[in-house]
């Protein structure tokens, strides 16, 4: 009886602490009743002249397929809101999409290098699952929503890079051939030079035979 009781001590303690990590261990099963914030800081960019508003984008993607992307509530808040109610638990996290996000994600097309479009990600402390959780919604939704705008963009860019060097490459060609004309007609001058030379040798001769 002893060990029964001893063992019995031991497993209920344990078995309440199984019970209050298993709660909090998949945040999925709980989806239906989490909400999630985002706030959009973006800056829209101008490509080509479209305006190329990917913050915007991102943040209605997540919003629209709530229900198959994790199933929580996302909702488009400002900063104040967001960092409000992270601390009273309304939010159970709160994505910002930085000012320089458009631009980042479309550096590619500046010709100085691309940089990496980052997100903010803010969960209470200790809530890794959640946090995992929302990073693969957003590595989902971004994938989605933005996967073909930036694929156009990076094509058309490509596409009026190749046009451009196509035409620098025929100017280059057509003056190569001016330079080979001139080159030519230099060569005929050089020719009619000399004749003249030889003619000019010949009409002194004559001259002096004249003369003499």
């Amino acid at each position: 009886r002893r060990w029964l009781l001893a063992l019995g001590a031991l497993l209920v303690p344990v078995a309440l602490v199984a019970t209050l990590l298993a709660s909090q261990w998949d945040p999925a099963a709980r989806a239906g009743e989490v909400t999630a914030a985002v706030v959009n800081n973006d800056e829209a960019v101008t490509i080509d002249g479209q305006l190329t508003p990917l913050g915007r984008q991102l943040a209605a993607e997540l919003v629209k397929g709530s229900r198959s992307r994790g199933g929580w509530t996302w909702v488009v808040t400002d900063s104040d809101d967001a960092a409000a109610g992270l601390e009273a638990g309304t939010y159970a996290a709160v994505v910002t999409i930085p000012a320089s996000f458009s631009a980042d994600a479309t550096s590619f097309a500046d010709g100085d290098g691309a940089r990496q479009a980052r997100i903010d990600v803010a969960t209470p402390d200790g809530s890794t699952a959640t946090r995992d959780l929302v990073t693969t919604v957003l590595a989902d939704a971004a994938t989605v929503g933005l996967g073909r705008q930036l694929t156009q963009t990076y094509v058309e860019q490509v596409l009026v890079g190749f046009s451009t060097t196509g035409d620098q490459l025929g100017e280059a060609a057509d003056g190569a051939q001016q330079l080979a004309d001139g080159a030519g007609k230099l060569a005929d001058g050089q020719q009619q030079l000399a004749d003249g030379a030889d003619t000019l040798a010949t009409g002194t001769g004559t001259l002096a035979d004249g003369l003499g």
